[in-house]
């Protein structure tokens, strides 16, 4: 009798007792700015983000750039349209009364600048992540111009902000004293994971099996990236290595046409790309300008080494002849001797790999990134 009053007591607190790692409902209402469509959102880091904040919130609402639209899914509601439609939005929440806690914005440019106004007129608190360093290679009046604005709505946006977010400890703005907090990206290490994975059939297959040293580049075509130089490195070393590049941009249709030899998939879906990276050895970043590149994170976290110019927050991801190599941007002879390195050690390929996997799974795991990230936003604890 007594053992049975005690189990029934025991289920008792076992039912009243809380879950430590639940956080209590909130009333906070957030306005989420983000410069994507609503299917992008809902396929990207931005889904992950609002569903922690679903946790911590009573409403979302989520400002995005789409065909004109208003619709709601639990506590997210959308607003879709183009900028100027988010004006008649905003202006028809303040005149319903809608009491708004934090504006979100992931951008110094025109969303933030936007959020800015929001966030002063609604008097709520401006919360941003800051995600790169937004500098152009001045090439046209286009690049001039935009250089010119980012550098007046960066460090006004940033003035205005309660709390930055900077995605690497290289782009830290020290101009003035602001509240900031450096929270690095993070990856899904499931998703790019070293296992097999179902993949769409329609993604072009290519042969597993080769003697040449396989390398791949994703990202935006632009000059920024210096996609030339690897391609032009690459066409000298035709009978040692292969390269392939996911993405599409301004330099799509002149590369592809100088340099026949390459492969361009164009742009994939983010969940296609673990099955072209089970087919490549190395990922290759030369770029000129970038932050912390999540591309970067993810190969690693999927076991290949990378090679990577050493600038902004990528010497804060790859630690050299660990796993990874990292050269001078804009340097071809860097870039060749660092494949030359992987021609000649073809058995660190696979040690570097397993070290980068290690690392993404210990430092960069998007699981405990996004918690840390609103934690920080919304003054909660860890």
């Amino acid at each position: 009798m007594r053992i049975f009053i005690i189990k029934y007591l025991i289920s008792l607190l076992e039912i009243q007792m809380p879950d430590k790692n639940l956080k209590k409902k909130s009333d906070k209402t957030i306005l989420y700015l983000v410069l994507s469509t609503k299917k992008t959102i809902n396929n990207s880091i931005h889904d992950m983000i609002l569903t922690e904040l679903e946790k911590r919130s009573e409403k979302l609402l989520i400002f995005c750039l789409d065909e004109k639209e208003e619709s709601t899914i639990g506590k997210r509601k959308y607003f879709c349209g183009g900028l100027f439609q988010w004006l008649a939005y905003f202006r028809k929440l303040m005149k319903a009364d809608q009491r708004l806690d934090y504006v979100y914005i992931n951008d110094y440019f025109v969303g933030g600048f936007i959020g800015m106004l929001f966030s002063f007129y609604s008097k709520s608190k401006l919360i941003f992540r800051c995600g790169g360093p937004w500098v152009y290679n001045i090439r046209d009046l286009s690049t001039l111009f935009k250089t010119l604005l980012v550098s007046i709505t960066k460090p006004t946006v940033l003035f205005a902000s309660k709390k930055v977010v900077y995605n690497s400890q290289a782009i830290v703005y020290t101009g003035f004293s602001h509240e900031h907090k450096v929270i690095y990206n993070g990856v899904n290490t499931t998703l790019f994971s070293t296992k097999p994975t179902v993949i769409d059939n329609s993604v072009p297959k290519v042969p597993v099996q080769s003697d040449k040293l396989r390398l791949i580049f994703v990202g935006n075509m632009n000059v920024e990236k210096g996609i030339d130089i690897l391609l032009s490195v690459c066409q000298i070393k035709q009978d040692k290595v292969e390269v392939s590049l996911v993405g599409d941009g301004p330099l799509f249709d002149e590369l592809s046409v100088k340099y026949p030899f390459a492969k361009f998939y164009g742009r994939l879906p983010k969940q296609d790309l673990p099955e072209i990276m089970r087919q490549h050895d190395i990922m290759v970043l030369p770029s000129f300008v970038e932050s912390l590149p999540n591309v970067l994170l993810e190969a690693m976290a999927f076991g290949l080494p990378v090679i990577a110019t050493n600038i902004f927050g990528i010497p804060e991801i790859v630690d050299n002849k660990l796993d990874g190599l990292l050269i001078s941007p804009g340097s071809a002879k860097e870039l060749s001797s660092a494949i030359d390195y992987f021609l000649q050690n073809p058995s660190l390929v696979e040690t570097y790999g397993q070290n980068a996997r290690k690392k993404t799974l210990n430092k960069f795991n998007l699981d405990r990134r996004i918690p840390e990230l609103c934690n920080y936003f919304l003054g909660e604890s860890n």
